[in-house]
């Protein structure tokens, strides 16, 4: 979608299937390319999970539905949105914003993430990706150069020296792995191994209940 087609959502933002509609749409704000990115969280979470991740009839319902997984939004990160007045006192009575940290615990709750590394990293990939804020959501270029992905497709192998600098600097930021280090030398990486069985086998029951 091109600027000029998001900019002709702006009245109604009616765009996105509702359980995959970003914040931003929810409460209507000015929103880029970054809306993708929360649908792709939900998406991998549906699929990982084999259960829909939030759920709802109208804007309010899930407003309050996204709230009840992320936590309030933060303050003022809607105040100026165009349904502010509607759906802010709704979600008010929920605990503060999950850190990513706490949000990645929650997920993995929720989702019977398994102790293996590699459900850990996807796990915190959801997490990077469930941002209220659009600008700390991942990019897709910091989305494949997570310590999810490394092993599968090595993405900064590919690039150019100065965007695979740039790629590597993002997952400093973004991709820090459950466990606790930042971004993943390749020893880490190394030890997670190819896609295990065990997670190949939860995505391919996710993706057999979400076709019923």
């Amino acid at each position: 979608m091109s600027l000029g087609e998001q900019a002709a959502y702006h009245d109604a933002f009616d765009v996105q299937t509702l359980s995959y509609r970003a914040p931003e749409v929810i409460y209507g704000q000015p929103f880029g390319h970054a809306i993708d990115a929360w649908s792709l969280g939900v998406s991998l979470a549906e699929l990982f999970g084999g259960k829909v991740l939030v759920q709802a009839a109208s804007r309010g319902g899930l407003a309050v539905q996204v709230a009840g997984l992320l936590g309030r939004p933060p303050r003022g990160a809607f105040a100026q949105s165009k349904y502010a007045a509607e759906l802010l006192p709704l979600v008010q009575h929920q605990p503060e914003a999950l850190s990513r940290a706490a949000l990645r615990n929650k997920l993995a709750a929720e989702l019977g993430a398994g102790p293996s590394q590699q459900e850990h990293q996807l796990m915190d990939l959801l997490a990077a990706l469930l941002a209220y804020d659009p600008a700390v959501r991942l990019t897709p270029l910091q989305a494949l150069s997570h310590d999810f992905f490394a092993d599968a497709f090595p993405v900064c192998a590919l690039l150019p020296a100065a965007a695979a600098a740039a790629a590597a600097a993002g997952r400093g930021r973004f991709g820090r792995s459950a466990r606790g280090g930042v971004g993943g030398g390749a020893a880490q990486r190394g030890a997670a191994g190819p896609v295990s069985a065990g997670l190949r086998g939860r995505v391919g029951a996710g993706r057999r209940f979400l076709r019923r």
